[in-house]
Order: C-alpha cells, then structure tokens, then sequence
C-alpha cells in the first residue's frame, strides 16, 4: 500500500498535473516557445540538480515537449516555473493556477521530505481544493482529470499511511532502463537482475570499507580531506558538521585585513589566531540537502549573517588554526546587496516569495564559520543588474500569498 502511494504522488503530480498545464501553457501560446528554449537552456542549476533529469528544449513545433520525464517536469514546475513566468503571463486566472501547482510540487518533492506537520497538512488541504476550484472555472471540464480530482485524496493517504517523504521514485525509472539494457537468456530474468543487484550491493560495501579504512589512517586535524567520499564517511563517523576537500599542501598568509576579520567573526585576538592557512575551493556540509551538499567557490548560498538571512557569493574556503579552540572551518564570502524598491524595501517576488539581489557591484566581504551556512541557491538573471534568488532548498511553512479557495 505504501508503495502504491509513492507511485501515485510521484505520476500524479509530474506525468499528469504539470505535464497538462505545462502542454495547455504552449498550445494556448500564453508563453512563447523560443523564450521557453532559451530559458531552459540558460537557467542556472546546480550541480546537484543536474545529476538528473532536466528539462529539454521543446523547439518551435512543441515536440521536443515528449521527450520530457517525470523528473523533467518536477524540476520545471519547481523551481523554474515562476521564474519564466514573471511579467510574462498576464492572465491572473491562468496564472494563480500555475503558481498553485508550483507550490503543490515544492510540498511534495521539496518540503515534504522532511516531514509533515499540521500547518503543512492544512496547507496541502488549501491548495488542492483551489487547484480544482480554479482549474474548473478557467479551464472548463475536459482540464479537471481524475488526476486532479485525486489530488483531493492524498491528503486522507498522507494522514492514514504517513507521508511520502523519503522516497524519489525517479531511482527507480533509471534502474528500468539499465535492467532492459542488460543481456540475459530470457529465462528468469527477475532472478538474474536480483543476482546482478545482490552482486553490486556487495560489492558496493566493500568500496565503502575502503574507504573507511583510507579515512581513518588519514590526518583530518586541519579538517581537509581529499574527495567527497571520504567527506562523507568522516562526518557521519565523528558527526561533525562540514570538512573541506582538497589538499592541505596549497598554504596563503592571509593579509592584515582579512586576518583581522576572521579574528574578529571568532571573537579572538589576532595573536590567537594563525595568519597562515590552508585553503580549498570546495568543502561538504553534511546537514544540507538530503545526504550533504557540496560547496564550491562561485556557489550562491544563504548564510546568517549579524542574525539575519543574507545572499552571499563563495570566494573560498579556509581552515584556520586557533589557540585552544583548534582548526575552525572558514568561508570567505561576498555579500549580494539586496534589491530595493522606491521606498527602499527589499524586493520578493509575489510569485513564490524568493528575493532580488543585483549583481554588480559586490558587496562587502565577509569571513563566516561554515555553521552560519544554511542554504545553497541559484541566482536567476532578471535583467538590469538584478537577479531572483531561486531559494529551492527552503522549507516552505507558509504560503508567499494568502489562498482563498472560491466556493
């Protein structure tokens, strides 16, 4: 039963609610297809979000729209959707139902991984009610699926058999297509892929004890190792929060101005705090994401900064060594300056509430312990030195704008 929920939420969504509005969202021309192309080219992933399916150019007669998968059309209704859509699309209707089902994507595949509670619950209730309000009243009928109409009931699935918080069935797709690929006798083809499956289990476990073991004959005081395995494998034995990758060999002597800074953001004195360090361009922050993250120089990400929230752009990564409190991860960052209006607020987008920042000139420059870290982002260039910050990795609690479902 479990499992056939996984499978519902995963097709219902993706193969059936965003596929139709994205094919009604072309064929209606409400957005043109040369500006889509461009957009799905040049938008910016990351590189954890490129290691799967992506959306593809649909070219100028719409057909490039069947080689989309599943995945492809998750990723696009978030977090992509909105992006192309402002100052776009200026049908309201259209563009509330869109937007809704941009947030019905994010519960499911972003926050709801997480676990669920009941302002979530709530939330979810509110949302696919409107979904099908809106999509009845604009669309007409021949819109409003089963698919649809099953949006209504996950709630009661999620509230009897938990949610569907741990599970990307996208996994399993991939594992198909290698399965069909492979050569067999046709007879007892389940039973030569578990063998193929058991085989490669087994010999996975051996590769993670070696590493294990060149882990543990390695020198981690100044907090670097060399590759992301082993990243990997030291945070989750000694339950640390973040390493460095790289090679302890590559040294700079920090300038007056930066020492004084790091020294500073540790609430030390210069004396206690090494002015030589090692320096890296990548480190692994283990609470971030689902199974760590990766960080590299040039990375956007979300730091908390004097007890707010503030866009920074990654310079580079220093393992600093401190009187008494030993080596301290450093990130050494270029604050994003926030994008104000005529009265001087910051600017979100109304769309799904992620902020502007410009682009040029940079900010100050800023040295921050890799704990202030908390979410990795994608700066989407909007034009006239500002970009949207694609806040993808956030939790969402409450909605961008109140919903009220029409009755």
């Amino acid at each position: 039963m479990f499992y056939s929920i996984q499978l519902l939420i995963f097709f219902t969504v993706t193969l059936n609610l965003c596929k139709n509005q994205v094919q009604r969202l072309l064929e209606l021309e409400l957005l043109d297809k040369t500006y889509l192309d461009e957009q799905i080219k040049n938008f910016p992933w990351t590189t954890e979000l490129k290691t799967g399916r992506l959306p593809v150019a649909v070219g100028r007669d719409g057909k490039g729209l069947g080689f989309w998968k599943a995945e492809g059309f998750q990723k696009f209704a978030y977090p992509m959707l909105e992006c192309n859509l402002e100052e776009k699309l200026h049908n309201v209707n259209e563009l509330e139902i869109l937007c809704s089902v941009a947030r019905f994507t994010e519960l499911h595949f972003n926050s709801g991984r997480d676990g669920w509670n009941d302002q979530m619950i709530e939330m979810h209730k509110v949302l696919a009610k409107r979904i099908n309000v809106k999509i009845e009243e604009t669309q007409g009928l021949d819109m409003c699926t089963i698919s649809v109409h099953n949006l209504l009931h996950v709630l009661d699935d999620i509230l009897n058999f938990s949610a569907t918080d741990n599970y990307w069935c996208a996994v399993f797709e991939r594992a198909v297509k290698d399965y069909v690929k492979r050569s067999n006798n046709c007879k007892g083809v389940d039973g030569t892929f578990a063998k193929a499956e058991a085989r490669r289990e087994y010999l996975k476990s051996l590769q993670e004890e070696e590493i294990i073991e060149r882990t543990e004959s390695n020198d981690t005081s100044q907090v670097i190792v060399s590759s992301l395995e082993k990243a990997r494998v030291a945070c989750h034995k000694d339950a640390c929060h973040s390493l460095l990758i790289g090679t302890t060999s590559r040294v700079v002597e920090l300038i007056n101005s930066d020492h004084e800074k790091i020294a500073s953001s540790l609430s030390l004195t210069q004396a206690e705090v090494s002015s030589v360090c090692p320096v890296t361009k990548k480190c692994f922050v283990s609470n971030l994401g689902h199974g760590g993250t990766v960080l590299s120089s040039n990375n956007t990400i979300i730091v908390l900064l004097r007890g707010t929230n503030a866009v920074v752009s990654v310079n580079r990564f220093l393992s600093v060594r401190c009187k008494e409190q030993g080596c301290q991860l450093i990130c050494e960052d270029t604050v994003k300056p926030c994008h104000l209006d005529d009265f001087g607020q910051p600017v979100i987008s109304t769309l799904n509430g992620f902020p502007k920042v410009q682009l040029q000139p940079g900010g100050d420059k800023v040295f921050l312990l890799t704990d202030s870290i908390q979410r990795k982002v994608m700066l989407y260039d909007c034009g006239n030195n500002v970009a949207t910050v694609v806040d993808y990795m956030r939790k969402l609690r409450t909605l961008p704008c109140e919903l009220v479902v029409p009755v």
